[in-house]
This record gives C-alpha cells, structure tokens and sequence, in this order.
C-alpha cells in the first residue's frame, strides 16, 4: 500500500485509493475478547451503569453503542482502569480511551502497559487510524452533506 500510495502525486488520487482498500475489507465478524490481561469486558446495562453511577463518570453514555455492538467498555478493578473500545467501519476495534474513577488520567507508564495488552489482542490504539478515517468520513460528508452555495443560503432566510 505504501508503494502504490508513494506513487501518486495528487491528493485525490491518495485519498481515493486509500477509500478504495478500506471499503474491500471485510467486516468485522465478532466482538473482541471478552477478557484482555485482567480487563473484562461489560456486556450487560446493569454493570455498566452501576460503574458509571460508582465511578460518576460518563459511562452510560456509551450504552447505546454497546448495545449496538459498535463499542465494548473494559474494567480492570485491580487497575481502576476502565477502557472504551470502538469498532470503525470495516477498520475493526480500536482503543478510543482508557480513564480511572471520575474520568481522572491514568499514569502515562500504566497507560503505555495498557495500550500493549489492547494491542497484543489486535486492539490497537484509535489514534493509529485518525488520517485514514478523516479520509474516509470527510469524502462520505461531502458527497453527501455538500454546502449550500450563497443564493441557496439567502433563500432560506426569512425576510420580515
């Protein structure tokens, strides 16, 4: 990919051919683990809300995904580390974040342990893939959602 990327001159032609492999994947098939190296994998609403509700954080929000089976929260108690896991598309299961009660940071040495074991189980870090889903997401926006032009614009406007 890289050899055939390097070839093209024009950011077009870049961003089309990346399009163009992330959309031949397959999609994902299952869930990730349920266990990875002392973090377990929350699958019903009852534990993520008490958690949510235990640790006054933000964790409820993410039910809806959960649910959907495009996230999975992860808990290490022994850690006090809670872990969100987001599926991108045909990309697969990424990391997006790793927080402690309260939404408080974990320790940057801890962290980076973290990041290894997501990693080692094929969950890499979300920020890997950030240039490569803009791609994706911002061709998807515009040939969707284009801006309206000036003339457009001025027509909604109530005049009174």
């Amino acid at each position: 990919l890289a050899h055939q990327i390097g070839a093209l001159d024009q950011s077009d032609q870049i961003a089309a051919t990346i399009r163009q492999v992330v959309d031949s994947l397959p999609l994902p098939a299952t869930l990730p683990p349920a266990e990875i190296e002392g973090f377990r994998r929350l699958d019903t609403v009852a534990e993520i809300r008490d958690l949510a509700k235990n640790w006054r954080n933000c964790l409820a929000g993410y039910l809806f995904n959960v649910n959907d089976g495009t996230s999975a929260i992860y808990l290490s108690e022994p850690l006090a580390a809670v872990c969100s896991v987001g599926r991108h598309g045909r990309m697969g299961w990424f990391l997006l974040q790793t927080k402690g009660p309260r939404n408080a940071a974990i320790d940057p040495d801890q962290l980076a342990q973290i990041h290894d074991a997501f990693a080692d189980a094929g969950i890499p870090p979300s920020s890997m893939i950030e240039a490569i889903k803009d791609i994706v997401l911002n061709h998807e926006w515009s040939r969707h959602h284009q801006v309206p032009d000036d003339d457009e614009i001025f027509d909604e406007i109530a005049l009174y």
